[in-house]
């Protein structure tokens, strides 16, 4: 469908050259890339998009913002930290640019979630918080509190609690928002429950209850390989949390099966080089030394 609408407005006798809507459609096609573990030119799509719009639109757009955090995600997943980094702060930048554009509009939220979340992956936690609450606060006053929109940063709160241990109770709440948020709004068979479910098996983990975690996966695991089936990424994350709780319930055989698996969609989707991959290593290897 992107294709086509890609051709359609790519006539310039009927919507003129380079079309804003065009940098949509390209850029709707390269988060649906995205989601679904495409990477082989993802970025280049990326660029196509930002061309488009900052040609159409101007440099200083929102839309220019959209891009560049969009991107930053990509960086994430691959594990390229420092481009993840640059990319947001380009997203920064073109907000600020924007003439009266208050603090709290949510125009500002998706690059604030990416702000924090980069912040927790190199354990910068005191900056971590602020722009994942000031993304939420932003999103419940314009959309409410049960809005779909509303997810991205009560997940990125969790996921910063849940890396401190003294606030790791305070991180299952914001799930839990979520998780019935996304079931409200988009039912409880979107994907988006497996990635919820999957960060409250982590919770589960951290906190040593490996029973719970193990069904909790199993879940994310099931709603996982029904939407994306066994070759996505996601599927390979749900699999390292599901080995994990099943090394330290003793069983071995299923957890080695797990992460021989999650190495091979790995593996074939983005290399040997990602952060997911590491853990899969750090889990197999131990398999030789007994419980972690």
């Amino acid at each position: 469908l992107y294709s086509r609408a890609k051709e359609l407005l790519g006539q310039e006798e009927l919507f003129g050259p380079r079309p804003p809507l065009l940098g949509a459609a390209v850029n709707n096609q390269t988060v649906l890339q995205q989601l679904l573990s495409r990477f082989a030119g993802v970025q280049a799509l990326h660029h196509q998009a930002r061309t488009i719009w900052e040609q159409s639109l101007g440099p200083a757009h929102p839309h220019m913002a959209d891009s560049w955090t969009n991107l930053a995600m990509c960086h994430v997943v691959l594990g390229e930290y420092p481009q993840a980094q640059q990319a947001v702060e380009n997203a920064v930048e073109v907000l600020q640019k924007q003439p009266g554009l208050p603090e709290e509009s949510p125009l500002r939220g998706p690059s604030r979630c990416a702000v924090s979340l980069l912040a927790r992956i190199y354990a910068q936690y005191s900056q971590a918080e602020s722009p994942a609450l000031q993304a939420l606060r932003s999103f419940e006053n314009t959309f409410g509190v049960a809005h779909p929109a509303v997810v991205g940063p009560l997940c990125s709160l969790a996921l910063f609690y849940g890396e401190l241990a003294r606030y790791i109770a305070s991180a299952t709440p914001f799930l839990l928002r979520a998780e019935t948020a996304v079931e409200k709004n988009l039912g409880k068979d979107h994907p988006q429950l497996a990635v919820i479910q999957l960060w409250q098996a982590e919770l589960l983990l951290a906190q040593k209850q490996y029973p719970a975690a193990k069904q909790t996966a199993e879940k994310a695991l099931k709603l996982a390989l029904a939407t994306y089936g066994e070759d996505h990424l996601l599927t390979a994350t749900i699999l390292n949390s599901l080995a994990q709780a099943k090394i330290e319930l003793g069983e071995s055989t299923d957890a080695r099966t797990h992460l021989e698996k999650a190495r091979r969609i790995l593996e074939k989707n983005i290399g040997k080089g990602c952060p997911d991959m590491v853990q899969t290593q750090a889990l197999l290897a131990a398999l030789e030394s007994g419980p972690i």
